[in-house]
């Protein structure tokens, strides 16, 4: 069975909580666009995670970033950083075509 959670609003209806939670008995988790200037929170047991650069899991799965991802590498680096601090086993799979977002970028449109 192929089962796929799309979110298409506005970016901010919870749809990370919702992957989480169906993503149980799943091994794939994409996320296919946007860059980190939102977030989502997800809650397994005790441990709490803020993600806005990895697809939300704090279960061990395969974790793909698409093409359509901008990644700002210091918020990546402190997300794997998170993830392997808590002991989560998540193969974590970047597409080469994604773009790099830098601080100058955000300087220039300050």
């Amino acid at each position: 069975m192929l089962i796929s959670v799309v979110g298409l609003q506005f970016g901010d209806e919870g749809k990370g909580k919702f992957v989480d939670y169906l993503s149980v008995n799943t091994n794939n988790i994409a996320r296919f666009n946007g860059g980190a200037n939102a977030g989502h929170s997800v809650q397994c047991g005790n441990i709490r995670g803020s993600f806005s650069q990895l697809p939300s899991s704090l279960n061990e799965k395969n974790l793909y970033i698409c093409q359509g991802a901008l990644i700002s590498l210091p918020i990546l680096i402190r997300e794997i950083d998170f993830i392997q601090k808590e002991n989560i086993n998540s193969n974590i799979f970047i597409d080469p075509r994604c773009h790099i977002v830098l601080p100058l970028h955000a300087r220039a449109n300050a």
